[in-house]
């Protein structure tokens, strides 16, 4: 290999003298000069001792990445996941490698963070995890061992460029220049391209082939020798020295503030008045005479452990670092502040007692607020497969383009007067039609009713209105939120063409209530009682709460269109949204998050706020990035 480098480098010089003495050959090269020589020698190596695109052909290997998660054993997919961290760390080195093409200079301590999470991460827990398939698998397949033997090359390569782009980094430390930017652009490009091919290699010649042949015993006695590791930068707790990685590239969540009011004028004093409030009649049911008066010691307990102090929440990883205290600089309008007020010491209340028997009165009352208002242009959608209704913004309208809206309400209520009246608000915008899906609601109907009703309504767009898929939007909120990332799966799995995009406002995406924000936020949240979260199992049935169409934290999120959620600060299921974001991000999935600050619950249904209005603009803005210019969609269409 050094031979065929230094013919090359002869080949560009004309004095052929300079190519025989031996200092020059001990002398170590420029890296940029040395990494331009290393591909097309790295190229010959991998084709001439293991022959990969032979091996290839004579195994029919699965592709690993399209194997299904399910069926990957968990020291398999661990690996793997792995995998995936680094290379979409590796696209964030190469747009910060092209920055100087915009005239921006790269940002050199993410640059830094990336390379020391590579190096610590794959020598200390990644490869020695590799190392125990590829012992196994040498004993299987003799050619396993050539393969190896490539990888231990590549390996004293890649050392080579990351040693190189080190030093490039502390002298850039020291002062910039402009030659030291310009050297880092290709050894990082280089390096970039090495490890691909590397991991490349490793998936298809040894993972592919150790997943089929071997056993459920190997598998589980690798699993016993690897120790449980937190990723420090997409695991559940992160490293603070990754935390500015985090932020700005895995995290990519935006804080929003609006209005004049400071948030902690009013919201702070109102939720310790209402935590201690609650306390107190706690502490008095304790000494009440009547048995009937008294919680039961499952309920005393979940109100104890739910109580956390805001001390205590400084050191839950969240958005906001963990830390649910109010900032100086939030601001709400005063139309906000008011309506936490009076959703505090009203609604939220009477959410915390209401009985199945109470929401159905309330469902069928004329001043209950629900169904179609008056105002809205609507007919019921013609279907013996579900209930539903259009939602027009003109008379004798004729566009295609549809906004399909699955409504909150916990499962138990129906769409109110609210729903609609957003759902034209955002089709007038578009200049769309809505589709407002009444879904099944329980006790009466649990899961999965609610959402065969949901893949019945994307059918019928599909196959008796002939819409085409990119003219098709879908936007939930709350329990519809959750609804709608689980329409997403079925859609899916059942392989039809998927939506344009996505948007949830304060999405329920995890029914086994572990988020931490169910927690810290339940004297923050103005409208949902934290105590009747459990209430929803209504719905769920027998189903296992962690099941991906329940619990659509727990999904893959491969192959999804671009999703948008908004969710206010100091709600409850603030970490249903952020955990989903990330898990949907891990897997390259374009997942762009609003914290608004100080709002209630689904505040984007609220028309009389302020921010609700924004928050809608903001979810149309984000849909009409997303489709297709008119000339594209006339080639389409030829």
């Amino acid at each position: 290999m050094a031979q065929s480098n230094k013919n090359k480098a002869g080949a560009k010089k004309k004095p052929v003298a300079k190519k025989k003495p031996v200092a020059k050959k001990a002398k170590k090269k420029p890296l940029v000069k040395k990494a331009k020589k290393k591909p097309a020698a790295r190229k010959k190596l991998v084709s001439k001792k293991t022959g990969t695109k032979k091996t290839i052909a004579k195994h029919s290997l699965p592709d690993m990445r399209a194997v299904p998660r399910n069926k990957l054993p968990r020291a398999l997919l661990g690996i793997l996941d792995e995998h995936r961290y680094v290379v979409r760390l590796l696209k964030i080195l190469e747009e910060e490698a092209d920055a100087q093409l915009h005239a921006k200079q790269p940002d050199l301590e993410s640059i830094a963070s990336i390379m020391h999470y590579i190096t610590s991460q794959t020598d200390n827990f990644h490869h020695p995890k590799e190392d125990l398939i590829f012992e196994r698998m040498s004993h299987i397949d003799s050619r396993v061992k050539n393969t190896v033997a490539v990888l231990v090359a590549q390996h004293k390569e890649l050392n080579f460029y990351r040693t190189n782009i080190t030093e490039l980094l502390q002298q850039l430390g020291e002062k910039v220049t402009v030659r030291r930017l310009s050297d880092l652009k290709p050894a990082i490009l280089q390096y970039s391209e090495l490890l691909l091919e590397h991991m490349l290699l490793e998936e298809q010649e040894i993972f592919a082939l150790a997943y089929r042949e071997l056993e459920e015993k190997d598998w589980r006695a690798i699993d016993r020798k690897i120790a449980p590791v937190n990723d420090p930068v997409f695991g559940p707790v992160k490293s603070t020295r990754y935390w500015s990685l985090f932020e700005r590239y895995v995290n990519h969540t935006v804080s929003i503030s609006k209005g004049v009011v400071p948030l902690g004028f009013i919201e702070s004093g109102a939720s310790r008045v209402e935590k201690y409030f609650s306390k107190s009649v706690d502490m008095a049911r304790r000494f009440m005479p009547f048995k009937a008066c008294r919680k039961s010691k499952a309920e005393q307990e979940e109100l104890h452990g739910a109580t956390v102090s805001l001390d205590s929440a400084q050191k839950l990883d969240t958005f906001m670092k963990g830390t649910p205290h109010y900032r100086s600089e939030a601001r709400i309008s005063w139309q906000a502040s008011a309506a936490n007020l009076f959703f505090r010491g009203a609604l939220k209340p009477y959410l915390g007692r209401v009985t199945a028997d109470g929401v159905g009165k309330l469902v069928v009352s004329p001043t209950g607020g629900f169904g179609v208002p008056l105002g809205i242009l609507s007919k019921p959608v013609q279907s013996d497969q579900f209930t539903g209704n259009w939602v027009y913004t003109k008379k004798n309208s004729r566009v295609k383009r549809t906004l399909l809206y699955l409504p909150g309400g916990g499962f138990v209520f129906p769409a109110s007067s609210f729903h609609y009246k957003t759902l034209k608000a955002m089709a007038k915008q578009l200049d769309a039609r809505g589709m407002m899906v009444n879904y099944r609601l329980a006790p009466e109907y649990p899961f999965p009713a609610g959402l065969e009703d949901a893949v019945a309504a994307y059918r019928h767009l599909l196959e008796v209105e002939g819409v085409a898929p990119e003219e098709i939007m879908i936007a939930g909120d709350s329990a519809g939120g959750g609804l709608s990332l689980s329409l997403l799966l079925s859609i899916r799995e059942q392989d039809l063409p998927m939506p344009l995009c996505a948007c949830l406002f304060s999405p329920f995406t995890d029914a086994s209530l572990s988020s931490p924000s169910l927690k810290y936020n339940r004297w923050l949240d103005p409208l949902l009682p934290a105590g009747r979260m459990s209430s929803m199992s209504v719905y769920f049935g027998d189903t296992p709460l962690d099941h991906p169409l329940i619990s659509p934290v727990n999904a893959s999120y491969e192959d999804f269109p671009p999703i948008l959620a908004q969710v206010s600060s100091t709600e409850t299921l603030l970490d249903d949204t952020l955990r989903t974001a990330r898990r949907a991000r891990e897997q390259d999935a374009k997942f762009e998050v609003e914290v608004w600050q100080g709002m209630p619950h689904v505040f984007q249904i609220f028309g009389f706020l302020p921010e609700a209005g924004e928050a809608q603009t903001h979810a149309v803005e984000f849909i009409r990035k997303q489709m297709p210019a008119k000339g594209t969609r006339k080639k389409r269409a030829a």
